[in-house]
């Protein structure tokens, strides 16, 4: 039997000592997709985003964004925006969900990369600036529709993704 018991925060962990190797678990949902990661490593966050072009996403950006990641924004090609938006929040929720604070964490403490095409890296965090040093973001193969991110508390030499189908 697999219990779950949850932090002050509200994030799941196994309640189950019994396993030889901690497992670490997260997972996220947008439109018709959901995500899990699991690992042995150490803490891991992951979030997908479908990319709705409805979404007002300078506004969003301004009011939760660092000035550096504004920064970054304003800076990309107008066809390049939408999409940056979107792998900037996908990085930004997967750290905080692997940080297991979630929100508490206020969005424009720390700076992550926006560029979709580049490896997605934890630039700097103001409330503990050595976590730049061992977090390790990666971006999800998705649907080009979508923007996701892994955050891991760590390094891992290696990811392993399946992509599974509806049966129905």
């Amino acid at each position: 039997m697999i219990m779950l018991q949850y932090n002050e925060f509200g994030k799941p962990n196994l309640a189950s000592h019994d396993l030889a190797l901690p497992l670490y678990f997260n997972l996220a949902h947008s439109h018709t997709t959901i995500v899990y990661a699991f690992t042995c490593i150490n803490r891991v966050g992951i979030d997908v985003e479908y990319m709705r072009t409805n979404v007002e996403y300078e506004e969003l950006a301004e009011h939760y964004f660092s000035p550096i990641e504004k920064a970054q924004l304003h800076a990309m090609p107008i066809e390049q925006k939408m999409q940056a938006f979107f792998a900037g929040w996908t990085r930004k929720e997967a750290y905080i969900k692997a940080r297991g604070k979630g929100l508490s964490i206020p969005l424009d403490s720390f700076d992550v990369t926006l560029q979709p095409d580049r490896d997605p890296r934890l630039l700097a965090c103001r409330e503990d600036p050595k976590s730049v040093s061992h977090w390790t973001f990666y971006a999800l193969p998705a649907d080009p529709h979508y923007a996701g991110a892994l955050a891991l508390d760590g390094v891992c030499e290696h990811l392993q993704f399946w992509h599974l189908s509806s049966l129905f």
